[in-house]
């Protein structure tokens, strides 16, 4: 991603400070805290502190007439699938980013600030007390 393209997906993040979307979250046996599905630049990982956010939103490009429906939901879903059947011991959960009940607290202000892919991804996050 250059300069240019960072900057127009700030700008647009910051127009939108309540995304809609989905994560997901696992609990490891023996575990009491959570890990957060991630995304990196080659493959997927687990961390303790960032979690992949697929947003849900309409993208539309006037310049080449086209528009398209993300639903972050449906690709939080697919990711756990998998998660699932490489780890069928774990506790993996598709949660709302907004949920009310959601067990962590998400760090929004850094995400709308993050100037780089992996922390434009991956927000970090803490568990809630």
């Amino acid at each position: 991603m250059n300069g240019n393209q960072m900057t127009n997906i700030l700008s647009w993040k910051r127009k939108r400070p309540k995304f809609n979307g989905a994560i997901v979250l696992a609990r490891r046996p023996g575990e009491n805290g959570l890990v957060g599905l991630t995304e990196t630049s080659l493959f997927m990982n687990w961390s303790s502190t960032r979690v992949r956010f697929w947003w849900t939103d309409i993208i539309s490009d006037a310049a080449l007439g086209l528009q398209f429906n993300v639903d972050g939901r449906d690709d939080a879903e697919v990711h756990a699938r998998h998660c699932r059947s490489m780890h069928p011991t774990w506790e993996i959960t598709v949660w709302d980013a907004h949920d009310e009940d959601l067990p962590i607290l998400i760090d929004w202000n850094a995400w709308a600030d993050a100037d780089d892919k992996y922390s434009h991804r991956n927000p970090m996050f803490v568990m809630k007390e």
